[in-house]
């Protein structure tokens, strides 16, 4: 996670009596027996099939699985899910889409916090949702 974000879980979940370690899931090609748990914090690329095969069999054996994508301007560093997708049943765009919601005072804000009230949204022209409303000038609501 960007801007510390890892930092935070990673202290808030040993304040709490967890034990953290980090996994080189590329490199080990295995996953610990004594894992109850994995956070896979902004992956930039998709999971092999292999990798895949994995992380599903250790779910299979009861393993808990946190995946938290990010988005990044260039729609080639964005993952779809691919192979783990296919699998768990998920897939992303590579474009990024915007929903709308409100905050208790009714103001219109992205997720309700109003940190980020002023954020401005920019219609991604490839994207087959927002691409056509931005070349129709038309809002995202």
């Amino acid at each position: 996670m960007r801007d510390g974000g890892a930092a935070y879980l990673r202290g808030g979940l040993e304040h709490d009596g967890f034990t953290v370690r980090m996994l080189a899931l590329k490199q080990q090609q295995t996953i610990p027996d004594d894992a109850t748990a994995l956070a896979l914090l902004e992956p930039q690329l998709d999971f092999t099939e292999a990798e895949s095969d994995l992380l599903v069999a250790w779910l299979r054996r009861g393993g808990r699985l946190f995946v938290n994508y990010g988005w990044h301007p260039l729609a080639d560093h964005n993952p779809t899910g691919e192979h783990l997708g296919r699998r768990l049943g998920f897939e992303l765009t590579r474009g990024l889409v915007f929903q709308k919601t409100y905050a208790a005072d009714g103001v219109q804000r992205l997720d309700g916090n109003p940190a980020v009230a002023n954020l401005v949204c920019i219609y991604n022209p490839n994207h087959p949702v927002t691409g056509p409303l931005g070349s129709a000038h038309r809002s995202l609501s």
